[in-house]
């Protein structure tokens, strides 16, 4: 049986409503490609999952949601480009996250650009992130400032010193007392950690 056992509120399962497998793939080929990827190639750990698509359109529509970001141009395609990829984007992450970049006369595409691209962006947003907490460094305003930061721990130490040097904010101080605790982006420093959780 390669449906899904769901019985819907009239007592029938979906192997009586189609004849489709599960969405993930079937069972026993999802097992066999993670046995394959384990013996030949060492990619297994407790937490790989292994879906079976029905095609690329239906794998890349899936990455896409998976990893795609609604940010403004934060998902890159190189034209010329497949319509469906350029679909999937704009369907699942909106019109705006779509940035599209150029390929040379063989088809590779312009990495210099995208790295400026990148770099801008960063630019950016320490630019905005930098104003906005400078202007207003209370913890409600600063909550998702922080959050984003935390990806970046050299950055995020930087604000936080702003935060807690000029605006003597409780948040930043705590941040840097965690950091420096457990010497994540800064030197761990227990005496200078319970300064800043003081």
């Amino acid at each position: 049986d390669t449906s899904t056992d769901t019985s819907t509120s009239t007592g029938t399962t979906s192997a009586d409503l189609h004849l489709y497998g599960p969405d993930e793939g079937l069972v026993e080929l999802r097992e066999a490609l993670l046995e394959k990827l384990a013996k030949e190639n060492n990619l297994v750990s407790k937490d790989t999952r292994v879906m079976v698509t029905a095609g690329a359109n239906q794998a890349y529509m899936n990455c896409i949601m998976t990893l795609g970001s609604p940010s403004p141009k934060s998902n890159v395609v190189f034209a010329p480009y497949y319509f469906n990829h350029v679909m999937a984007i704009q369907l699942t992450q909106g019109a705006d996250a779509l940035l599209v970049g150029r390929c040379s006369d063989e088809g590779i595409p312009n990495l210099d650009w995208l790295e400026q691209q990148f770099k801008q962006q960063q630019q950016q947003a320490e630019a905005a992130t930098e104003n906005t907490c400078v202007a207003s460094l209370d913890d409600e305003t600063c909550e998702n400032i922080y959050a984003w930061m935390e990806k970046d721990l050299t950055t995020a130490a930087t604000y936080y010193r702003i935060g807690a040097e000029k605006h003597a904010s409780a948040r930043a101080h705590f941040n840097l007392g965690f950091m420096h605790e457990w010497g994540l982006g800064l030197k761990q420093d227990f005496p200078l950690a319970k300064r800043h959780y003081d």
